[in-house]
């Protein structure tokens, strides 16, 4: 074999390892970059899938203290249906004692005014039998007193009977109440039309939000309902604006025309229901450091109570971004 020979073949086997080696290098380098990307990937899924999971957890715990919260009123009910059973009874037994009591009386005046008359008569006869009048006298006079105990008697029955129906009607009207407000938390549902971060009254939504940078208006329209739209009409109602995370209320801190029962730096705005579509300018214009927000609707009772509602939750900002799809 020639050296010209001899250096051609030799120049082909290293250059055919060159390629070889980088052939393997190429490879190496795609291979590290895939599971680069994979584990970002899998990084990036085990975020999503903690924050799905972190959520859901919310979600349950809210639900499980909503479903506490009717399970001691649904207690209370029953504490109170009962006592109403035992004061309704009781009322029934003092009817019953105030008739048997007016009967005897009237059997006790009966006798009492015949022996008036008969007395009159005996007075005003032409031979007085005065042994006979005093008898009768002293015989209306124990008539007299029994008709006075029984008075008596009939009078602390009234008292205490009364009392026994302001107890009734007191157990009465709780119950109204806790069951009123049990059916309008857990049966009205409702239709959020659209909610909107805005930083001016009439701009345009913004739907990613910086950390630290603000947004000066939540707009919400929403539409109550019920089974029986009665039971919800004129009732009055809060919307708040609330950290998912912190669960810290954003103040309202500027008045409303349209909602005058609202106070300066109150944490909500009330609304009189009207069975119509409810717009709610929600006005906060201090920075906001939360990536998730919602919107809470509550049943605020006769008593000034603030009830939420089961379906009373919207998320409308998720992770910095504005969900468009609020209905």
């Amino acid at each position: 074999m020639s050296k010209t020979l001899a250096w051609v073949l030799g120049s082909l086997v290293i250059l055919g390892l060159s390629v070889f080696s980088a052939s393997q290098y190429i490879t190496i380098d795609d291979l590290k970059k895939q599971v680069l990307n994979l584990r970002e990937e899998s990084t990036y899924l085990e975020k999503s899938l903690n924050k799905e999971l972190s959520t859901n957890k919310k979600k349950t715990n809210e639900i499980t203290a909503l479903k506490q919260e009717l399970a001691v009123k649904q207690e209370r009910i029953a504490k109170l249906e009962k006592d109403i059973k035992y004061y309704k009874g009781r009322v029934k037994k003092l009817d019953r004692a105030n008739k048997i009591f007016d009967k005897k009386m009237a059997v006790l005046q009966t006798e009492y005014d015949k022996l008036q008359r008969q007395i009159a008569s005996l007075q005003n006869s032409n031979k007085i039998d005065v042994q006979t009048i005093n008898t009768l006298v002293k015989e209306k006079e124990s008539l007299s007193d029994k008709i006075a105990t029984l008075n008596d008697q009939k009078d602390k029955v009234a008292v205490y009977q009364s009392k026994t129906e302001a107890e009734l009607l007191k157990r009465q009207i709780e119950e109204a109440k806790i069951k009123k407000v049990n059916d309008i938390v857990h049966k009205t549902s409702i239709k959020f039309d659209k909610i909107t971060t805005q930083k001016k009254r009439f701009g345009r939504p913004i739907a990613n939000i910086k950390s630290g940078k603000n947004w000066n208006y939540t707009i919400v329209e929403l539409q109550l309902d019920h089974p029986d739209k009665q039971v919800i009409l004129d009732e009055k109602f809060m919307v708040k604006v609330i950290d998912s995370k912190t669960n810290q209320v954003l103040s309202f801190i500027e008045s409303n025309p349209h909602f005058p029962d609202s106070k300066i730096d109150s944490k909500g705005i009330s609304f009189k229901n009207n069975n119509g579509k409810i717009e709610i300018v929600y006005f906060n214009n201090t920075l906001k450091f939360g990536t998730d927000y919602e919107v809470r609707v509550y049943y605020i009772g006769d008593d000034g109570a603030e009830h939420r509602l089961m379906s009373g939750t919207k998320p409308f900002l998720v992770n910095k971004k504005l969900i468009t799809n609020s209905k």
